[in-house]
């Protein structure tokens, strides 16, 4: 089922562009979505099967967190938007946006806090830390705006185009 809308903003960017496709068509956006969720979950799979000596880098300030772990709850929250695109139940789509969002920023955060330690006179931590933060935030603001830009297309519906 697709809707149009007429007022989506500025597309003058590639975000507002993602933004526009998006808030044009609710079903691309939950394709959207299980792509990306599958993309997530495919990302935890690597965190499992291959741990790389820098993720080992970023995460050993944390003497209980093990990479298997990271890469499960990146798989729970790519399979979780998965299935939900699937569905037509909008609580499952917010809770599967929250993982896409949630997920890539908490693990930037450890790699944040892992450039930190690399700065201090302590052991551990990894001094290219803040590259692979970058990136993950970079995963995760997509999400984001990419949710945003739905949600106001919620809003407006819910209040008038006033």
């Amino acid at each position: 089922m697709s809707r149009e809308v007429t007022d989506t903003g500025s597309i003058e960017s590639p975000v507002g562009v993602i933004g526009h496709v998006l808030a044009r068509n609710r079903t691309w956006a939950l394709r959207y979505m299980g792509g990306k969720g599958l993309a997530i979950a495919l990302i935890g799979l690597s965190w499992i099967v291959q741990p790389s000596a820098g993720r080992a880098a970023g995460i050993e300030w944390m003497d209980l967190i093990q990479p298997w772990m990271i890469g499960g709850v990146w798989m729970l929250a790519g399979l979780w938007a998965a299935v939900a695109s699937r569905t037509r139940a909008l609580a499952l789509h917010k809770v599967a946006w929250f993982g896409l969002i949630a997920t890539p920023a908490i693990t930037a955060l450890y790699f944040t806090v892992s450039w930190v330690y690399a700065l201090l006179p302590v052991d551990g931590g990894s001094q290219r830390g803040w590259i692979t933060a970058a990136s993950y935030v970079a995963f995760s603001m997509a999400y984001c705006v990419a949710r945003l830009h739905l949600e106001s297309e919620e809003i407006s519906e819910a209040w008038g185009d006033d």
